[in-house]
């Protein structure tokens, strides 16, 4: 099954403001981000038919995870276009996860799958128990600054 939303508060739908942070929880599968210049969140999810996805919105944060009847939905791609500005942290155990242009910072954890990184800012956290981290031409912010976990690319 494929799913797209668009949450875009130009419709009036869901208002992004600064200090909204971007949650995804994803068990398996991949996740891949780019931005562009509206202030809306545009989410794709390809799944299978007994799976869905959820979304909330709570303490300024927009949660989006997947589910099936049977628990944990086994296997999700997620494609998304969010504003450069959105903060975002990113979580899984299987998950291949390509992130391009965000700006606002990024918490990203996953146990099995690759990290790709390009032209971001902020605070910036990469972390794989058995995956490469692969960073390229990000800028380092905040007092955390930069960090990763795991595999260097090869």
């Amino acid at each position: 099954a494929l799913v797209m939303i668009s949450i875009d508060n130009g419709l009036g739908l869901l208002g992004l403001s600064s200090g909204t942070k971007f949650v995804l929880n994803n068990y398996g599968g991949a996740i891949s981000i780019r931005t562009w210049p509206k202030n809306a969140v545009h989410v794709r999810a390809d799944h299978g038919r007994r799976d869905w996805v959820e979304f909330g919105f709570e303490n300024n944060e927009l949660h989006v995870t997947s589910a099936s009847r049977m628990g944990v939905a086994r296997q999700v791609e997620y494609d998304l276009t969010v504003p450069a500005w959105l903060p975002v942290s990113l979580s899984g155990i299987y998950n291949d996860i390509s992130v391009d242009g965000l700006q606002g910072g990024m918490d990203v954890e996953t146990v099995r799958g690759d990290i790709v990184v390009r032209r971001a800012a902020g605070v910036i956290a990469l972390r794989s128990v058995e995956g490469v981290v692969d960073l390229v031409g990000a800028k380092a912010g905040g007092e955390e600054g930069l960090s990763w976990l795991g595999s260097s690319s090869s």
